[in-house]
């Protein structure tokens, strides 16, 4: 299997994500600990970016772009790209 740079680009964009996210979480936990507060708290903790955008609508879109070039995205063709995602990073 041959990885293109953007999907490498794409996974470390991701790895960092998830590493300031844990970053900001486990500062939570310690003030919260350190308050006493720790054992009264639920976590319901969602990782994501910032924020759909308009062009997406509720459902989201796998490439920004095709919005702009007027190229729909079903929701097969969404349900496709995820597959191919999940088999790429299963190899």
């Amino acid at each position: 299997m041959q990885v293109k740079t953007s999907q490498i680009f794409n996974l470390a964009y991701l790895l960092i994500i998830c590493m300031t996210g844990i970053t900001q979480v486990g500062r939570l936990v310690a003030a919260l600990e350190e308050r006493g507060e720790l054992e009264n708290t639920l976590f319901f903790y969602t990782l994501g970016d910032t924020g759909s955008s308009a062009e997406g609508g509720m459902v989201g879109l796998y490439k920004e772009n095709t919005f702009f070039n007027c190229v729909p995205e079903t929701l097969e063709t969404q349900l496709e790209k995820i597959v191919e995602l999940r088999e790429m990073f299963n190899e």
